[in-house]
């Protein structure tokens, strides 16, 4: 007897297993490669968020006055910021003139002072905000943020800012950057 033209149903049988295997290999390198981009994006966006903070505390100190530097260490008092000392905050007035008489500070130097300071969260461990308070009140500069600190070396502050990506591999980006202070 001769055999007709076309498969056997073995023969589609197979083909459609090899076919559903490969498929199923497709969609899971597909899954595995749409996890690695999103864990991409949340590290690039906690980088920026970083950078962006960064930009703007440089930005406040640029204008201090060496002077009027106060940081609280952990468990202190309010001192006048220390060389080789890391805080987490830092409270300043902004120099916006200098004349024989002196700096003029804002605020004003009777005024309370601005801050910048790492406001933890209420879980140990967790991430925090860093904050500005000023004369208008407190200001959020950068969420999700698990450590800030601030360390002088004569006119010169360096600032660490480690931001949180969240994904499914928990990551952190740290800038760390120095300044130098041009007012006295």
């Amino acid at each position: 007897m001769k055999r007709a033209p076309g498969f056997t149903l073995v023969e589609l049988l197979l083909a459609i297993t090899l076919l559903v295997v490969a498929l199923m290999g497709g969609i899971v390198v597909s899954r595995s490669a749409m996890a690695v981009a999103g864990d991409s994006v949340r590290t690039g966006a906690a980088e920026s968020r970083a950078q962006h903070a960064h930009a703007l505390v440089r930005q406040y100190l640029l204008s201090a006055g060496r002077s009027t530097l106060e940081a609280t260490p952990a468990g202190g008092a309010p001192e006048a910021m220390q060389d080789g000392i890391a805080y987490d905050n830092v409270s300043f007035h902004q120099t916006v003139a200098n004349t024989r008489e002196g700096p003029t500070y804002v605020p004003d130097p009777a005024a309370p002072a601005w801050s910048l300071w790492f406001k933890p969260a209420a879980v140990a461990g967790g991430e925090g905000d860093l904050v500005l308070t000023n004369d208008s009140g407190s200001h959020l500069i950068c969420g999700g943020v698990r450590e800030f600190d601030l360390t002088r070396q004569g006119s010169s502050i360096t600032v660490k800012i480690v931001a949180v990506a969240r994904g499914s591999v928990p990551d952190t980006c740290t800038v760390i950057r120095s300044l130098i202070l041009r007012n006295p």
